[in-house]
């Protein structure tokens, strides 16, 4: 019996440590950390200032590991940085480097490579890249408060507007829908009189032509319009305020930088220097004279590693223009989305109805401060 037993036992022990030095490779093979990488450049960067990029790493592997991400400028290893991440785990490296002259720069990072220009200033960082632009989304909202005078009576007023604007430089097309509502409140023959405006406009700018349609909501009216117009004669696509335009103005200009925006302020917080920065920025075109003008106040903001505008505010004052006696008016303009595509056509009903207006409309009017603000200006004038 025990002869028996004996190479059974054997038999049966070396099948045990073969399954488990079987087990010991299988474990070994799949217990390993695997990294990938997906890099992200910077549309370009400025002396003087670190530029980023970042990398999204993430451990596709099966086990705990450590990965190190190397950015290289020109074949030269610049910056690292050293991960740890668990299985399935992912996180988001972020590598700089700050350059000392204008140029450009092959950047390798996660074996990708990209040329990256840097340039001497902020500006020069976003003038180009606001001139690649093809197409822009923007949502804009108008608010104004002020007082008007009809009839030798004086009236506050109210106004809000919103709209949406989608514009295709390349086509030179646009296209605006907006909604203005206006209430107007004052005293009459000793009693309050309440007067509220609700309009929807819309607006296709192509081949040179402005079409308008506007429904007066209150009045149950829809009226249709056409102008020329010269929207992209001036190729800008930062709007009014643009600091570009107030060449040898540099005493109204400053900067308020993040480490994630490019922030730059047009202000004139006096009458008197209203008055100079308008002449400058308008011209003679506009239906605001310089010397309506009270306070003005621009921010234009750009994202630090596209260099394209993200948000502008437009801050004004306007005394005595048309039935006002004073007029605030702040516009609020948030840029959602860049290279989405526009398709501008007209409707043929909007064509056969429209009536010649009885001016044109173009980047030295008031419309061009913002298709919103125009329409607030325009509403604002109903009869109380």
């Amino acid at each position: 019996m025990r002869q028996r037993l004996f190479p059974v036992l054997v038999a049966a022990l070396v099948v045990l440590s073969g399954c488990s030095a079987l087990d010991d490779i299988t474990t070994g093979a799949s217990e390993d950390a695997e990294f990938s990488e997906t890099a992200t450049f910077p549309a370009g960067g400025v002396t003087g200032e670190s530029v980023s990029l970042t990398v999204a790493v993430e451990n596709t592997g099966d086990a705990e590991g450590d990965h190190e991400v190397a950015l290289s400028v020109d074949g030269e290893e610049v910056a690292t940085e050293s991960i740890t991440l668990d299985e399935g785990e992912s996180t988001t490296a972020t590598l700089s480097h700050t350059f000392e002259e204008a140029g450009e720069y092959d950047l390798s990072v996660a074996g990708e490579d990209e040329t990256v220009t840097i340039y001497e200033t902020p500006r020069a960082f976003t003038n180009v890249a606001m001139a690649e632009v093809e197409t822009q989304r923007i949502e804009e909202t108008t608010t104004g408060d002020g007082t008007m005078v009809y009839n030798y009576r004086t009236y506050d007023f109210e106004a809000n507007d919103t709209a949406t604007i989608e514009k295709n430089f390349t086509a030179e097309t646009m296209h605006t829908k907006e909604e203005s509502e206006i209430r107007v409140q004052g005293e009459q023959t000793g009693a309050t009189r309440d007067g509220r405006t609700e309009e929807t406009t819309e607006v296709w700018v192509t081949d040179g032509m402005r079409y308008i349609k506007t429904v007066d909501h209150t009045e149950g009216e829809t009226s249709h319009q056409w102008e020329p117009s010269d929207e992209f004669a001036d190729d800008s696509v930062d709007g009014p305020g643009d600091v570009d335009a107030l060449e040898g103005m540099d005493q109204y200009v400053r900067t308020a930088h993040t480490d994630e925006e490019y922030v730059f302020i047009v202000e004139a917080d006096t009458s008197r220097e209203a008055t100079e920065f308008w002449e400058t920025l308008a011209g003679d075109e506009s239906a605001i004279t310089p010397e309506m003008m009270g306070e003005f106040y621009v921010e234009n903001r750009y994202d630090r590693q596209t260099g394209r505008l993200t948000k502008q505010v437009i801050e004004m004052t306007v005394r005595d223009f048309r039935s006002f006696e004073e007029m605030h008016i702040t516009v609020e303009k948030d840029v959602v989305s860049y290279g989405h595509p526009v398709a501008v056509e007209v409707p043929d009903d909007i064509k056969e109805q429209a009536t010649r207006s009885g001016a044109a409309v173009g980047s030295g009017t008031t419309a061009s401060l913002s298709p919103a603000g125009h329409g607030l200006v325009r509403s604002a004038q109903v009869t109380p």
